[in-house]
């Protein structure tokens, strides 16, 4: 017998992985009982529990190894649950603020503590809450602990949340699951729709010819590649299944069986998982079916998804990352076909781990038939995850398929042949069967060049979908990108970029950090990796406005990879020419270095307001090139590969003061790629429009043309002071836009692939001068990428706040909406003179996040996904105006990384 669980209105906590505070509400009629474990206690013991007058029946299920079963409650009796003589404990199942039911166990819970916290020492603090270990993960520090006798479980997490060695606590928690049905048959390919589609009848369902992902043409440039590893998540694999023996990854002596049982071995007592293997890389043999990627390997995890905890499932993810690290040679995607009932930390912390682990990470949408928009399921809305969504062999999504703006992309996920234990075959429905078909082509494009970064695969996947929305009408905009398309996702010319993906930031890590010249010299704050900053530190004394004497209005100052290693050296044009302080790879800095006597105030007579000067990779190798618009023309200083430059050399005798009479008040210019070869191209706003001489691919230029007869001072009567003119990609090719904020509005001119560009286009009647009221002294406008597809988006920052305008993928947008409330003129009261404002990735997931330089320091709001963001936050007590008295017309600040 056990006391009664009463907590009242207190089921809540505070989630510290992202501050929010994390509220339940007690459901009446289902509750989580507790009981001696198997070896005290058979089915039968279960069976009297429930023969009690309060409890009904079974709900979602049961497990006697750990002894938990959720169970309906008589509405009047669930304070009679726990007064059972073979009841340990008791709790009523939870409703999350989603309206979702979380099954938690009363009588223990999670935690993880932060890194640096010894075992001793966490298992010591452990013990003074009075509790114990009950098991400890595989993931360091992370255990599963009992809740100390006399606590109530919430209570018992918010006391440990308040230690600072705690990275955060939360409820240990069932996940249940469903196992599908399946009809055996005979096994062949043309049963395989998903991978070609001839409009044949398949399981008594005749389809839709060429709807299916294209994996044979595919097959023609790449089956897969060894090294390429796709880990499959789930209910375990047989892992001697014909069809599978010669793909299986070997084991050693790992443990890959994450369902608590002792056994190393992931065997496969359900099937569910062995049929998402065989989609994914069964072995191209003429015997039963093929996978998406035959060639790569399958490392198989099992967790119990019918009655499995959360924390091994994190346990799980977290085991993937740690193979990534260890294994510099493979690749890693990892496919789970399974959900949750909500948010888990564990989880949720273990794929944003696998992620900055260089891992893909793919998830079933779920197959609740829902607007994941307005019911979220987990885990397929987190931002770090591939989401899928299951479609019919006629192209629609599937009826029981999830869907929404959190949706990635589409697969085949009704009618799937696949294999099944004892060396058997199956037929299954799900997004379960869609989402391996994903994974399978991830594998693919990492097989094709495995120097991809996990986030360069993930925007090849989503961008090369075809679209599904002829057959969806009522679901335009929520099915991702449409369904994948594989032959088109291995020929996409991101396939070999030619040009590193993301701009280098200070430690190689794709996060983006907070750099400023103060009256010292260079100040450092470097991200800790989810968009939290450490304390800034005097990283150069130097290049400051009296360390060095150096002034905004006489001496640029920039941060660019100079030596290909993906992290940004400070580069100063001072007085006597060039100055280099080269990053020693961890944000620290050599000292300063003059690599070119010219392009200096004295050193060659350059004036910020006649001369602008700029670093961009002329050559293709990754490093950056010195380009500066003097009196005579272009004049370059070609990198010699570590930092050190040539002299300079006159590459065009135009776009200069003298050398065509321009001007910076009246003629912007830019350096962009416009071919797509990751080599920069000249680009000049003059009085007819727009110039572009095109690079030679040595870094030489040919003679400009002029290649719109618009955006220019005279052509259009665009002006500085109320036009800004952008280059940025918008179709996703790789091959610079011209984007311009004219009168009327947003104006864009596609690049035709070869630097010549069609006629401008009005796309959004807003962001102008007219349009919209902007103005440049005090409406800031960006054009980045907000949703991870490539291709830039924009966002301004108006009187009211942050207003975005999404790309639809081809150089249209979407009207704009208002997606923070500060950062504004108004809201927030943000002015250009006082506080810079910068969009930026802060958390590596390749969508921006908006960093602005307030009064109080910088203030951070993390993009959420697909273009919406979270509440500002005052991520650093610096840098800001008054916050360290920062001066724009004295200290340049900067957020250097991927934009």
């Amino acid at each position: 017998m056990a006391t009664p669980h009463a907590e009242g209105s207190e089921f809540s906590y505070v989630d510290k992985t992202n501050g929010r505070l994390t509220s339940f509400a007690a459901k009446p009629d289902e509750a989580m009982v507790t009981f001696a474990p198997r070896a005290q206690a058979e089915i039968d013991t279960l069976n009297r529990i429930v023969a009690d007058p309060a409890l009904l029946s079974v709900s979602q299920g049961y497990d006697l190894e750990r002894g938990f079963a959720a169970v309906y409650v008589s509405p009047t009796r669930m304070g009679d649950v726990a007064a059972q003589a073979e009841v340990t404990n008791s709790l009523p199942v939870m409703i999350d603020e989603h309206g979702a039911s979380r099954y938690f166990l009363p009588d223990e819970l999670t935690v993880q503590f932060r890194p640096g916290v010894e075992a001793a020492r966490a298992e010591e603090i452990i013990g003074q809450r009075g509790s114990r270990v009950l098991v400890r993960q595989r993931t360091p520090g992370y255990y599963t602990m009992a809740v100390p006798e006399g606590r109530g479980l919430f209570e018992a997490i918010r006391e440990l949340s308040g230690l600072d060695e705690v990275a955060f606590a939360e409820p240990s928690e069932v996940g249940f699951n469903s196992k599908l049905l399946f009809i055996p048959g005979d096994a062949d390919f043309g049963r395989l729709w998903g991978m070609r589609n001839t409009g044949q009848t398949v399981n008594g369902a005749a389809g839709l010819a060429d709807a299916d992902i294209h994996a044979g043409e595919a097959w023609e440039i790449t089956r897969g590649d060894p090294e390429v590893i796709l880990t499959v998540i789930d209910t375990g694999t047989a892992i001697t299944h014909p069809d599978l023996a010669a793909n299986i990854l070997p084991r050693g002596a790992e443990d890959w069986d994450f369902a608590d049982t002792g056994d190393p071995v992931p065997e496969d007592e359900d099937g569910h998982g062995t049929h998402v293997a065989g989609t994914c890389a069964a072995v191209n043999d003429a015997v039963g079916v093929v996978g998406v990627a035959p060639l790569c390997r399958v490392m198989p995890l099992r967790v119990d998804l019918t009655t499995g905890m959360n924390q091994n499932r994190a346990d799980a993810i977290n085991y993937v990352a740690a193979q990534a690290g260890a294994h510099a040679e493979r690749r890693y995607v990892v496919n789970c076909s399974w959900r949750m009932n909500g948010d888990h930390a564990g989880v949720r912390t273990a794929i944003q781990n696998a992620v900055a682990a260089n891992v893909v990470v793919v998830f079933a949408a779920g197959n609740a038939g829902t607007n994941t928009d307005i019911t979220p399921q987990f885990p397929g809305v987190y931002p770090d995850v591939i989401a899928v969504a299951a479609l019919d062999q006629s192209d629609r999504k599937a009826t029981f398929s999830n869907f929404g703006t959190n949706v990635d992309v589409s697969a085949p996920g009704v009618n799937i042949w696949s294999t099944f234990p004892n060396g058997g075959y199956a037929f299954l429905d799900g997004t379960s069967m869609a989402s391996p078909h994903v994974a399978g082509v991830a594998a693919l494009i990492w097989s094709r060049n495995r120097n991809l970064t996990n986030l360069q695969v993930r925007r090849i996947l989503e961008s090369t979908c075809d679209n599904i929305d002829a057959t969806n009408a009522g679901f335009i905009g929520m099915l991702g990108g449409g369904r994948v398309n594989a032959m088109s996702a291995v020929t996409s010319p991101l396939i070999f970029p030619a040009v590193i993906e993301y701009t280098a930031d200070l430690t190689g890590d794709r996060k983006a950090d907070v750099v400023g010249f103060g009256d010292a010299g260079m100040y450092v704050s470097r991200n800790q990796g989810n968009g939290q900053f450490a304390a800034p530190v005097l990283a150069i004394g130097n290049f400051g406005y009296e360390a060095g004497g150096w002034r905004v209005e006489r001496h640029p100052r920039f941060l660019a990879d100079l030596t290909a290693d993906g992290r940004a050296d400070v580069v100063g044009f001072g007085d006597a020419g060039v100055w280099v302080s080269r990053n020693n790879g961890n944000a620290t800095f050599q000292g300063p270095q003059l690599v070119v006597q010219n392009f200096g105030y004295e050193a060659g007579g350059w004036r910020v307001e006649r001369h602008p000067r700029f670093l961009a990779d002329l050559t293709g190798d990754r490093r950056a090139d010195i380009v500066g618009f003097g009196y005579g023309g272009v004049w370059t200083s070609r990198n010699n590969g570590n930092g050190t430059f040539q002299g300079p050399q006159l590459v065009v005798q135009n776009f200069g003061y003298d050398a065509g009479g321009w001007r910076v008040e009246r003629h912007p210019r830019f350096l962009a790629d416009l071919t797509g070869d990751g080599r920069a191209d000249i680009v000049g706003f003059g009085y007819a429009g727009v110039w572009v001489s095109l690079n030679n691919g040595n870094g030489t230029f040919q003679a400009p043309q002029l290649v719109v007869g618009n955006f220019g001072y005279d052509a259009g009567g665009w002006r500085v002071e109320r036009h800004p003119r952008f280059l940025a990609d918008l179709t996703g090719d790789r091959r610079a836009d011209i984007v311009g904020f004219g009168d009327g509005g947003v104006w864009v001119s596609l690049n035709n692939g070869n630097g010549t560009f069609q006629p401008p286009q009005l796309v959004v009647q807003n962001f102008g001068y007219e349009a919209g009221g902007w103005r440049v002294e005090r409406h800031p406008r960006f054009l980045a990428d907000l949703t991870g597809d490539g291709r830039a988006d924009i966002i301004g920052f108006g009187y009211a706040g942050a207003w975005v305008s999404l790309n639809n993928g081809n150089g249209t947008f979407q009207a704009p909406q208002l997606v923070v409330g500060n950062f504004g003129y108004d809201a927030g009261g943000w002015r250009v003179e006082r506080h810079p404002r910068f969009v930026a990735d802060l958390t590596g997931d390749a969508q921006a996040d908006i960093l602005g330089f307030g009064h109080a320091g910088a203030w951070v709001s993390i993009n959420s996904g697909k273009g919406a963001f979270g509440n500002p936050d005052l991520r650093i007590g610096d840098f800001g105006y008054g916050a360290g008295g920062w001066r724009t017309h004295k200290h340049p600040r900067l957020v250097v990384g991927p934009r």
